[in-house]
């Protein structure tokens, strides 16, 4: 007989930790922040002063210099979490099987980008903000300790790290711990599986109705814009639904190829265009929201 909690998560999931830096944006103040908190009598430690190398503020604008990096790692960010979508303990993120090729294809392409938009910086913003930290950051500026464009360019980076997901069971081949611990860290570990599970299971179908209550609520207004992603957010997610149902949860699946079947047919051009498109589409839309909201809220409890 199979065991669901100890035969799922060796085959059917890994974890995977995504972890991403940049160069140092900021230097610590520490005999600053002391001397504010002496003056005001207050405890230490609750006061925090920094001097910054790539930021600054001219008027009421802030500037920050590391923006266009930050910008393409909050993509990549993005395009990863798509497949890694919920968390699993220790900053890791579960990530079905069945989605680590596209997932590792995904990364690879913000690799392959990751050089030029590094050089774009470097070249176009780097110099610039170092030439004139001697003014912008006055008494606080050490020759010494800004930021060298080695230093920048090692620590612009995206380390990736998937791991298969083991069960409890592991822990019986580590001999060196004894029967009654091994049983109680087995334990232990097949309920933060069993717990994660049902976390991302819940996820899902948030994640899921989320985007077809949206279609509901614009489509219910006399005069709403209809934006493209309306029914491409929908499709976007019922296409990794397969991978995320652990559980093989019926009603989840069903909900799933039910919002592809009922809305894939339909285009943003046809709801901006005709009055009856967007009718058809509000019903069907509240029906699969009427339908299946109830088997999420038992999820849930």
């Amino acid at each position: 007989m199979n065991d669901p909690i100890n035969d799922m998560p060796a085959t059917q999931a890994c974890t995977v930790a995504i972890n991403f830096g940049l160069p140092r944006q900021s230097r610590e103040l520490v005999s600053v922040a002391a001397e504010v908190e002496a003056k005001a009598n207050a405890k230490a430690g609750t006061t925090r002063a920094a001097s910054y190398y790539f930021r600054k503020t001219e008027g009421t604008n802030k500037i920050d210099g590391l923006q266009s990096l930050k910008t393409f790692q909050g993509n990549w960010k993005r395009a990863l979490e798509y497949f890694a979508r919920y968390p699993y303990i220790g900053g890791l993120r579960i990530l079905p099987a069945q989605l680590v090729p596209a997932f590792m294809k995904e990364h690879e392409k913000f690799k392959g980008q990751q050089l030029a938009i590094w050089q774009d910086w470097a070249e176009n913003e780097y110099m610039k903000w170092k030439e004139e930290a001697p003014s912008r950051m006055g008494d606080n500026y050490d020759p010494e300790d800004y930021p060298t464009l080695s230093d920048c360019k090692k620590r612009f980076k995206c380390v990736v790290d998937p791991v298969p997901l083991s069960s409890g069971k592991q822990w019986q081949h580590l001999s060196a711990i004894g029967g009654d611990l091994v049983k109680v860290l087995e334990v232990s570990t097949n309920e933060k599986i069993q717990a994660a599970k049902k976390e991302a299971q819940a996820s899902m179908w948030a994640d899921v109705l989320k985007p077809i209550q949206h279609i509901v609520d614009v489509l219910q207004k006399d005069k709403s814009k209809i934006h493209e992603t309306l029914i491409g957010n929908v499709l976007s997610i019922v296409d990794i639904v397969p991978a995320f149902a652990f559980e093989n949860d019926p009603h989840l699946l069903e909900l799933a190829a039910k919002a592809k079947h009922e809305l894939g047919q339909i285009t943003t051009e046809d709801l901006r265009k005709s009055d009856d498109v967007r009718k058809d589409a509000l019903a069907k839309a509240q029906a699969l929201v009427t339908a299946f909201k109830p088997f999420a809220r038992q999820i849930e409890m």
